[in-house]
């Protein structure tokens, strides 16, 4: 009898509930030449070995990382909007790997993250590069803009 009741308070609860309709004007421009965008920028990825294996390469397909940069920047050139979407992908897939979403800090955290900002400092790779180090290498220096 408890359950019942206790299931009757709940459907009771969840049909009272109201959630807000939300508004955020969002421009319905969209960058031309999208699908060869995301074709480069997985290429881009595949070049600097940011798949793991096929389901984390699958899923970004999915996610169409390029599509994304493409409707928040419109109006960037065509070199800024690659790095725009190479950006994208790599730091949601670094993201994914270095940021365990139980355990968010592993032996592994401090390095990964020393190794980035060393990148920044120093303009370059560590000796045994970690996952995405020689990706943000190439994405931060000027070589990646002018080459796409």
């Amino acid at each position: 009898m408890t359950i019942d009741m206790d299931q009757t308070a709940l459907v009771s609860q969840l049909a009272a509930l109201r959630i807000p309709t939300f508004q955020f004007p969002w421009p319905e421009a969209c960058a031309p030449h999208t699908e060869q965008l995301e074709a480069r920028m997985i290429e881009w990825a595949d070049k600097h070995n940011l798949f793991p294996n096929g389901k984390y390469r699958e899923r970004a397909e999915r996610t169409r990382y390029a599509w994304l940069a493409a409707r928040c920047y419109p109006n960037a050139t065509p070199n800024l909007l690659q790095a725009i979407a190479d950006f994208f992908i790599w730091f949601f897939l670094v993201d994914d790997l270095f940021v365990d979403r139980v355990e968010t800090i592993t032996r592994d955290t401090l390095c990964n993250l020393t190794a980035m900002v060393d990148v920044l400092d120093f303009n370059a790779a560590s000796q045994e590069p970690v996952y995405g180090e020689l990706a943000w290498l190439d994405m931060i220096g000027t070589s990646h803009i002018q080459s796409h």
